[in-house]
């Protein structure tokens, strides 16, 4: 009995509408276009810029939740963020162990230290800073740099959106962090080799590279906070406009069907994390409390999470897309209903006011 109950309160977080049913499709197209990308970039040579999409519903859902709090005066940090762990870690956690196991069994890496010093970084979310921290050089599970960028953002943002509230300066202070950003990728890639792109490679994953994206969400969060409803349907536009524009400008680049794609350029790594987060914040902002509601897509939408954890373990087992496609959703529905939700059920009964409620990849 307590089984049926936990399977059909399961399915009815799968399967039905969010509070922001607009944002639902743009969660589900991006996390397609990722895994889609990673299978076949060739074919699907724009596919990377799902992530892009995913840090501007991140920054949106998140700064949502703390503008609420902090107007209620009854935010608290550590509820707030041991709840993003809460929801993160477990099936993290989980992905994590079976990278590594399928590392040690393929013989990529046998040494007993190094899988350590991996499992180490990957638990503390310093596997893409590792280098930078200590010169030490280990491989890391790939698709997990985008957490790595999420949780600093997590950790940091109550701070600096505190204080730009309380200072009154909001507008002000994400535009002079964005442009801050901005000029420090310049700065960076203006001392690289641009015949080589291991570097740029190696920066474009990093925190500080782009951690300015999740803030163009937290700005369209701060809009709606503030009622600015006014230019919403010329920016949409906008947004679609430049969203096909720079998709065909990316398609047409000579080896953009390259991994790691967007890192093999060269001013263009500086800029278009700047770009993609202006048309991506125009199009959340022009969509998010779209009446859209199918299944299918809702379903999509909450595999996200579990789909971007296992898609890239999957592909060593596939023999084409069928079965790619197959194992990386019958793997990611049972990590749902097996991992996933029990924590998503844990705290959503104990939920509080500072709960920050959602899941990583921009379901907050």
């Amino acid at each position: 009995m307590q089984l049926m109950k936990y399977t059909t309160e399961w399915w009815g977080y799968l399967s039905n509408d969010s509070k922001y049913r607009g944002l639902d499709l743009l969660r589900a197209i991006a996390i397609l276009a990722v895994v889609l990308w990673h299978y076949d970039s060739t074919s699907v040579r724009v596919g990377w810029i799902g992530v892009n999409l995913f840090f501007i519903l991140s920054g949106f859902l998140i700064g949502t939740i703390l503008l609420k709090n902090f107007d209620a005066g009854r935010f608290n940090y550590w509820g707030y963020f041991s709840n993003r762990l809460l929801r993160i870690y477990p099936l993290y956690a989980i992905a994590i162990g079976c990278y590594l196991l399928q590392l040690y069994l393929t013989g990529f890496v046998t040494d007993i230290g190094a899988l350590g010093r991996m499992a180490a970084s990957h638990a503390v979310f310093l596997q893409t800073l590792i280098y930078d921290l200590w010169g030490i050089d280990l491989p890391y599970y790939v698709v997990t740099w985008s957490l790595v960028v999420e949780m600093v953002f997590y950790a940091t943002i109550p701070l600096v959106l505190f204080a730009l509230c309380k200072a009154r300066i909001v507008w002000l202070g994400l535009l002079a962090l964005a442009a801050g950003f901005l000029w420090l990728r310049f700065s960076i890639i203006a001392t690289l080799n641009p015949v080589d792109p291991n570097w740029h490679f190696y920066y474009f994953l990093r925190p500080y590279f782009r951690y300015d994206e999740l803030l163009f969400g937290v700005a369209v969060a701060y809009a709606v906070h503030r009622g600015l409803w006014a230019l919403r349907g010329v920016l949409l536009i906008g947004g679609m406009v430049g969203l096909v524009v720079i998709c065909h400008y990316i398609w047409n680049i000579p080896k953009a069907d390259y991994f790691p794609s967007m890192a093999l350029l060269t001013w263009e790594t500086a800029v278009f994390p700047t770009l993609l987060a202006s048309i991506f914040a125009a199009i959340v902002y022009g969509v998010y409390d779209k009446p859209w509601s199918c299944a299918p897509v809702n379903i999509i939408a909450r595999l996200a999470y579990p789909l971007y954890l296992v898609h890239m373990l999957v592909i060593p087992l596939s023999s084409g897309w069928a079965s790619y496609l197959a194992i990386s959703v019958a793997i990611s529905v049972v990590a749902s209903y097996a991992i996933e939700y029990p924590f998503i059920r844990l705290y959503k009964h104990a939920r509080t006011p500072v709960s920050g409620t959602g899941q990583a990849l921009g379901t907050a």
